[in-house]
């Protein structure tokens, strides 16, 4: 045995590795990915619109219970007192509405009487005090829903011409800018 040099490899050109173009179909199979994910991103968007409306639903219908179990519950404490009742309902309708105040008026048939205001001042107790009771008046909303028997909605009591004058300065007062 030889000792020597050991045999060589044989050497290879080293070729460039071949350039891979993206293929029609890959190119559409992730057009097709990238559209099924938006589809699927917009159907759990909506589910969690819903989810959150099925919330704030639930919030207020349990709101609305509540108010109603606290005025039957006045009620059943107060039999021959109706003051406590007609506060109670100012007091529920203010907080249902996110309201600023309320006002309950009552009308015996030929008078309406204001029986119960939330959140007054004195001031705006006197002012009131100056038009009640009267006629049902439609320059002011509580006489439209007693002569008309349907709601009255203004949202911008400045600029609302069904309302009278004396009803507008009333509301300002108060500082109503908007009334159901």
């Amino acid at each position: 045995m030889r000792r020597g040099a050991k045999p060589g490899k044989a050497k290879v050109k080293a070729r460039l590795p071949v350039a891979r173009k993206a293929a029609k179909k890959e190119a559409s199979g992730r057009r097709e990915l990238e559209k099924r994910l938006a589809e699927a991103l917009q159907r759990e968007a909506e589910a969690l619109r819903q989810l959150q409306t099925s919330h704030c639903e639930r919030a207020e219908t349990l709101d609305q219970q509540t108010a109603t179990s606290e005025i039957l519950r006045v009620i059943s404490s107060s039999p021959t007192d109706s003051q406590p009742v007609f506060d109670a309902i100012v007091g529920s309708a203010t907080h249902l509405c996110n309201g600023l105040n309320a006002a309950a008026f009552l009308y015996d048939g030929e008078l309406l009487h204001n029986v119960a205001l939330s959140d007054a001042s004195p001031e705006a107790r006197e002012e009131i005090a100056r038009h009640f009771p009267q006629r049902p008046n439609p320059e002011f909303a509580v006489g439209r829903v007693v002569l008309k028997g349907a709601i009255v909605h203004s949202a911008d009591v400045r600029n609302d011409p069904s309302l009278g004058e004396g009803a507008r300065r009333t509301l300002q007062f108060r500082g109503i800018r908007a009334l159901i």
